[in-house]
């Protein structure tokens, strides 16, 4: 599989999960991004309360060991998520 290098500017509105996701995806690829954020502090509050399995399948595409300390940090503070099957 041949790889593709990206090139131009980029503009990421929102610093939340999906913001961040998308800027580090974008600098891994080679294109340069500027991510602006309405609020001037982080927030203290959780945005989500959980992560959909997609998410965790690019977090482990990255390749940092993410995926495995947050499901490591998930379990040891004996958080369960529901399952159901359809």
């Amino acid at each position: 599989m041949s790889e593709r290098h990206l090139s131009g500017n980029v503009l990421i509105v929102g610093a939340g999960p999906t913001g961040l996701t998308l800027a580090h995806e974008l600098l891994r690829q080679g294109v340069c991004v500027r991510l602006i954020e309405k609020e001037p502090t982080a927030s203290r509050n959780a945005k989500a309360l959980g992560m959909w399995p997609r998410t965790l399948e690019l977090f482990a595409r990255i390749g940092t060991g993410v995926v495995e300390e947050l499901l490591d940090r998930g379990l040891d503070r004996g958080v369960k998520t529901p399952s159901f099957h359809i």
